[in-house]
């Protein structure tokens, strides 16, 4: 055992120092262990800490060294045991969002001053929204666009606020008893609304039996055969929160893995980490979204549609390739513009930072990214035709463009260009994305079409699709990933 006037305690500090980093660093860093809950190293061995225990001074100078010298690494966890759990609480969040909707777009009688002071005060965007739902008009809430173009977090928060505001008028009872004849039965409005957004973020067996209960759905038993999986993002919390305050302050740099499809609208789970970037300002955050297993399987619609299927059923219903008209909209894009709205929830800037991951086959993601480029490129056209028609001073349609499939998202042909010109201070891609979209010659050929004429060529992508090659599985085994495999459960021409 070392003392304290030994020869290493003898050495100056500086030098004890680097002594200490060579010791600790491991290649790969530390990698969080799901089973255990604990960190180990990144070759799955346990984090060797023996020279933290030969004296109190070194046990003193090392404490939470190793969090400070190395990357954490966060993957997507599936575990069998909270499958169950985990995919009644993905269920419930969605019918949870979908039924506040349903209140509000029936509100329009509760509508009030307090609510157009507050929606012009925190969502002025949102202003034309209140008041369609003021007028009765509801059919805008069941179009292809169903936030309005703006981030899917933003208006799902936007949502919440303003029910909690319309529910205190004294004739929301009645009006949403009305509403619900039609519907599902709430047994309890206030106690449905009761549920806050921060109660709704992990899931346990109390919380889903509370909202079980109260929205009358009755019980729902996930798809035997999908693995539901818990978001890198969201494990990080999770762990992190176990951590005392000063461990917490000693992180340098966190990895996130989002490397398979998860649940519970994971493009906006990075919120729940700007606590944490507030209070350490030294940390750094790099969140690494897989392509082609996560981002674009998770577009290609929900799994359950193809389990029980042979892949020669597949092949014939064309479903062994990746759609292009699914390439940008569903999730990619609100992977981008949820990152880039996280500075004005609260993250500082350069605390957090997306890396769009390409895979093993750049080459082919470089070939697919074109689908993005023409689509943010479709978009600025169609607003700039928009302006160009006076479109955006009449208030009467400009309102509904965004409702249209040529509109993907507020922002999100300038954060396209800002990824593309590496000018983007949030978000870079690992591949070559490709140059920007001449909208010139679209501009030329759109000048004279209508609403309609946007709509129908807005299919007009080409190739039709993208089929995977080595070193990548090819489309169908991708989606695969995303089911359990059980003896009699998949057809054996898989």
């Amino acid at each position: 055992m070392l003392e304290q006037k030994g020869p290493f305690l003898a050495l100056p500090r500086e030098l004890r120092d680097k002594i200490y980093g060579c010791y600790l660093i491991v290649e790969g860093g530390y990698v969080f262990n799901p089973i255990t809950d604990r960190l180990v190293a990144a070759n799955n061995k346990p984090i060797d800490l023996a020279l933290v225990y030969t004296c109190k001074l070194v046990a003193l100078e090392m404490h939470n060294l190793g969090l400070k010298l190395n990357t954490i690494n966060f993957s997507t966890v599936f575990s069998p045991e909270k499958r169950s759990t985990i995919g009644r609480f993905q269920h419930l969040r969605e019918s949870y969002a979908a039924h506040e909707l349903h209140l509000l777009k029936h509100a329009g009688p509760c509508i009030n001053e307090d609510v157009f002071s507050h929606v012009e005060k925190v969502y002025p965007q949102f202003m034309p929204v209140i008041r369609i739902i003021q007028g009765g008009n509801i059919w805008p809430f069941d179009t292809i666009n169903k936030t309005w173009g703006w981030v899917p977090s933003v208006f799902r928060r936007f949502v919440s606020e303003i029910l909690q505001i319309v529910s205190r008028h004294p004739r929301f009872d009645d009006t949403m008893s009305q509403a619900w004849k039609r519907s599902f039965p709430i047994p309890n409005l206030i106690r449905f609304l009761s549920f806050s957004q921060k109660d709704l973020r992990f899931p346990t067996e109390t919380l889903i039996n509370a909202m079980r209960s109260t929205t009358g759905l009755g019980y729902f038993e996930p798809s035997r055969g999908v693995k539901y999986r818990t978001s890198a993002t969201n494990s990080a919390v999770l762990f992190l929160a176990t951590l005392s305050p000063g461990a917490l302050s000693s992180l340098r740099k966190i990895v996130l893995h989002e490397d398979h499809e998860s649940t519970c609208w994971p493009e906006s789970h990075a919120q729940n980490l700007i606590p944490v970037c507030r209070n350490n300002p030294d940390l750094r955050v790099e969140q690494r979204v897989d392509l082609w297993r996560n981002v674009w399987p998770a577009s290609a619609g929900p799994v359950t549609e193809i389990m029980g299927l042979s892949r020669t059923q597949l092949e014939r219903e064309r479903l062994d390739f990746m759609p292009s008209d699914n390439i940008t909209r569903s999730h990619l894009a609100p992977w981008i513009m949820e990152t880039l709205t996280l500075p004005s929830l609260g993250m500082p800037p350069q605390s957090f930072h997306l890396v769009l991951d390409g895979g093993p086959d750049p080459k082919l993601t470089t070939d697919a990214f074109e689908i993005v480029q023409r689509d943010a490129s479709w978009q600025r056209a169609f607003e700039e035709h928009g302006a160009e028609h006076k479109v955006i001073q009449r208030s009467s349609e400009s309102q509904y463009m965004m409702l249209k499939k040529s509109f993907i998202l507020y922002g999100f042909p300038q954060a396209m260009h800002d990824i593309t010109e590496k000018s983007s201070p949030m978000i870079s891609c690992n591949f070559d994305i490709g140059p920007s979209w001449d909208i010139a010659p679209l501009q030329e050929r759109s000048r004279a079409w209508s609403w309609y004429d946007w709509e129908e060529y807005w299919h007009d992508h080409q190739p039709k699709g993208f089929e995977p090659e080595l070193p990548l599985p090819d489309w169908i085994d991708i989606r695969r990933e995303a089911i359990l495999l059980e003896d009699g459960f998949i057809e054996n021409d898989w």
